[in-house]
């Protein structure tokens, strides 16, 4: 038998402060923090039961008044009532106590809200945070792991954020373009990605986009140059479409169209549907019609009020039969119980890569000729 070498000495001989050990749940995404949509859950780590993952970066993008800040303040909701502490980086003056308000947290117990003005500002302060954050974290056992605090933080918006070098212009009376801003904004991420991963400190980053004028590609662009678009583990991008009542006048809500033209858990470009009421709020069950299944479950929408979607559940009765129940089947808990969980299924199918994500060259599926659409010539 050959020598061998020990593995674990050699890793220990780097002094890496960041490795875990096989199986330690340190190392690995051990919680999900819901949107408040399956659907949305669903675009984001490929399942309905997930939302945010506690130790990535996904970042909400898209025009004005789309719902980027909106969804933010359900994720920072939910993630309150799931213990953590949300840290927010407020860049527009747009957030405050009200807020807050109809989520029923205590400013400086629950929450804290970080005005401030540039990527510098951001750089130093989400550091310091981290770094004490990091002892806290570093000191507990695997019992008081199970039972830390934990913390979020939020970043609204990227796209307002400047920097010290623009200030500085500023005071001195002189107005130059910012050259600085990407490369600020590269090496913020670069600082801090390592950092949140391995302490279980989600980051949610919202930023605008703005359109461009090529005719292939995407009509919206994520602003801020590469540093966010590489460092967010996704990016979900935001477009809206107004929902009026049947005599056009006034408007119910919005239907808020979500892709993720970037992510490390599903294909790329998926896209999803979620419904915003203004008076019942976030319909959570809106936009899963799209993954039912035809042999199931028949999802029917009636051209009535929006929100008051209508779908046909077909499931077995005790003869082995069909039943047809109308209505809304998510509103019978029984059901919907034995809906979702087939639906994740569907997502999963519809979603994620498959399960070796290598190809075999003894598949004959994957022998098949593909053939490729592209918009450029090769020489």
């Amino acid at each position: 038998m050959s020598k061998r070498f020990d593995m674990g000495k050699m890793i220990a001989a780097t002094g890496n402060e960041y490795v875990t050990a096989a199986g330690d749940p340190k190392g690995i995404t051990d919680e999900y923090i819901s949107t408040g949509s399956y659907a949305l859950n669903a675009l984001i780590c490929g399942s309905i039961f997930g939302g945010i993952p506690n130790n990535k970066s996904v970042m909400f993008a898209g025009i004005e008044s789309v719902g980027k800040s909106l969804f933010t303040g359900f994720i920072c909701n939910s993630a309150m009532n799931m213990g953590y502490k949300a840290f927010y980086f407020e860049t527009e003056g747009a957030t405050d106590e009200n807020t807050f308000k109809g989520f029923k947290k205590t400013k400086g117990v629950d929450y804290a809200i970080l005005p401030i003005k540039t990527i510098d500002d951001l750089r130093l302060q989400a550091y310091q945070i981290i770094d004490m954050y990091k002892a806290y974290y570093n000191s507990l056992s695997a019992e008081e792991y199970l039972k830390r605090q934990k913390i979020l933080m939020v970043v609204d918006s990227i796209g307002m954020l400047g920097s010290t070098a623009n200030i500085k212009n500023l005071a001195k009376g002189e107005i130059k373009r910012d050259l600085t801003k990407q490369q600020a904004l590269r090496e913020l991420f670069r600082d801090i990605t390592v950092d949140l991963n391995i302490l279980k400190i989600p980051l949610i980053p919202v930023n605008h986009v703005y359109e461009t004028i090529d005719p292939y590609g995407e009509k919206f662009k994520v602003s801020g140059g590469g540093g966010g678009r590489y460092g967010a583990s996704s990016i979900i991008t935001l477009s809206k479409t107004k929902v009026k009542d049947s005599t056009k006048k006034f408007q119910l809500g919005v239907i808020i169209k979500a892709k993720a033209p970037k992510s490390r858990f599903i294909q790329e470009n998926k896209e999803v549907e979620v419904y915003l009421d203004f008076k019942k709020g976030l319909d959570p069950f809106y936009g899963l019609n799209k993954f039912l299944a035809d042999e199931t479950i028949l999802a029917k929408t009636k051209n009535k009020e929006v929100s008051e979607y209508y779908l046909i559940y077909r499931g077995k009765n005790e003869s082995g039969e069909y039943d047809t129940v109308k209505g809304n089947p998510f509103k019978d808990k029984q059901i919907r119980d034995e809906i979702l969980p087939l639906i994740d299924e569907k997502v999963k199918e519809d979603f994620c890569f498959g399960s070796s994500g290598l190809g075999n060259e003894d598949d004959e599926d994957y022998l098949d000729d593909v053939e490729v659409e592209t918009t450029e010539e090769v020489e």
